[in-house]
């Protein structure tokens, strides 16, 4: 059995496509019909993290005159931000604030931020995707890419929050321009560190931290570490990498990106 959902939003509108499993759980698909990649791994994360009782609640209480909301939990902060008739500036101050909070406490209010920004990012690799079909660039490498361009704007833009307007359209246009360099690029490494990577050192120190978890996790063997240590925190090219190890780009691309996808998962669900 499958459904079909609408999601609007300020930039336009996106239909994901939801099919149930076995035990009628939804299992989302973007909306290309492609098999679950990254983007797809956060909405289910979302999904679940925002269920848990623990979760934060916005508080929307001092966003300005005549635009407090009060206090929200997460499914109605995103139904308001969905909404086309929420205005454009009230959006911007709830996008304002949700940097506020990661600054404050980034493990808290990452999920919650990929959540609310899916819709945006959705239709970002949509649209990449049409631009790199040429390319026969692969849809999970355009969502990995993008999702990395995301989450290092994020870090930045709550490193320093000021009174902007298009505060998530900023993010998504900057996160889309990183992965259209990255995958222009032919290799998929690129000069900055992977978003597992840049939150490994901006707590820990050690960029290399988080991946060793995982392989001591079990959710990655040590070769796939590796790989994604020499591609995205040493600026190897992924084809160097094919080269050495005997093999196609397209494989070292999927070995890379389910290695990726397990470890970002973990990451989300707060494992790692």
């Amino acid at each position: 059995m499958s459904l079909k959902m609408t999601e609007s939003q300020t930039e336009g509108t996106t239909e994901v496509e939801i099919d149930r499993d076995s035990r009628g759980e939804a299992v989302p698909q973007d909306f290309h019909g492609r098999a679950p990649s990254v983007l797809s791994g956060v909405h289910r994360a979302g999904l679940e993290w925002s269920k848990v009782r623990t979760r934060p609640i916005f508080d929307g209480r001092s966003l300005g005159v005549g635009e407090a909301v009060g206090l929200l939990e997460l499914p109605e902060l995103r139904g308001l931000l969905l909404d086309t008739a929420t205005p454009a500036g009230l959006k911007d101050r709830c996008w304002t604030e949700l940097l506020r909070c990661l600054r404050r406490a980034w493990d808290v209010w990452l999920p919650a931020c990929l959540w609310l920004a899916l819709p945006g990012l959705r239709r970002r690799s949509g649209l990449l995707h049409r631009q790199l079909r040429p390319a026969d660039v692969a849809l999970e490498d355009i969502d990995g890419e993008l999702l990395t361009g995301f989450l290092i704007e994020l870090q930045a833009a709550s490193s320093q929050v000021g009174r902007e307007t298009r505060v998530l359209g900023r993010l998504l246009d900057a996160a889309s321009r990183y992965a259209l360099r990255t995958l222009d690029a032919g290799g998929g490494a690129h000069d900055g560190l992977s978003p597992i990577g840049d939150r490994a050192a901006a707590v820990e120190g050690h960029p290399e931290l988080v991946l060793w978890r995982a392989v001591g996790a079990g959710l990655i063997c040590a070769q796939d570490s590796e790989l994604i240590a020499r591609t995205r925190l040493e600026g190897h090219p992924l084809r160097a990498e094919a080269v050495r190890a005997g093999v196609s780009l397209a494989a070292v691309s999927a070995r890379r990106r389910r290695a990726e996808l397990a470890v970002a998962n973990a990451v989300l669900r707060g494992e790692l």
